[in-house]
């Protein structure tokens, strides 16, 4: 268990690195706050997909949830870019 948590812990620091390689050139092309939302969005999209395959069978509904706790994600580039 151990072994696999080192392995994630190296794999998100290769991931930040490649965040960082594609948001710099993107954010020249199209500016920091659509290349900060434009990650964002890449990112929300693929945490949905996998919580949707691989999540908890029993959790809540999504559309049980109160509507703001389904938009955080898009809430990022607005906080994060300069």
């Amino acid at each position: 268990m151990q072994l696999l948590l080192i392995f994630l812990v190296i794999a998100g620091g290769m991931g930040l690195s490649v965040e960082a390689g594609l948001l710099g050139p993107l954010a020249g092309q199209v500016g920091d706050l659509w290349a900060t939302f434009s990650i964002f969005s890449v990112g929300s999209a693929l945490t949905f997909l996998l919580m949707l395959l691989f999540g908890p069978r029993q959790g809540p509904s999504f559309f049980s949830l109160p509507g703001w706790q389904l938009t955080g994600a898009y809430w990022g580039p607005f906080t994060s870019s300069s």
